[in-house]
């Protein structure tokens, strides 16, 4: 699969996630800050799947700024091309 993350945040030292609803099912892709981050580094694919299932709805409802406290992260996010990058 292509990548849909833009270039400047494949470089970028902060974790990002870009979150798009796919046909059935919420879809992501992380920046290698966000699969190296120590935090979430244990993460399997679950806890991804809630924190896109968040970020999308937040987004959504017009928030650009949300909280995921069960999982400890806080973010802000963007629309890009139909997704939101949430950093």
């Amino acid at each position: 699969m292509r990548s849909r993350l833009p270039p400047v945040c494949k470089l970028a030292p902060a974790p990002a996630i870009l979150v798009w609803q796919d046909v059935d099912k919420p879809a992501w892709e992380l920046n290698p800050a966000a699969r190296e981050w120590a935090p979430t580094r244990p993460w399997q694919t679950a806890e991804w799947l809630a924190i896109a299932c968040s970020i999308l709805a937040q987004a959504r409802a017009g928030q650009a700024a949300g909280t995921d406290i069960e999982r400890g992260v806080r973010w802000r996010a963007v629309e890009v091309d139909g997704a939101w990058l949430a950093y």
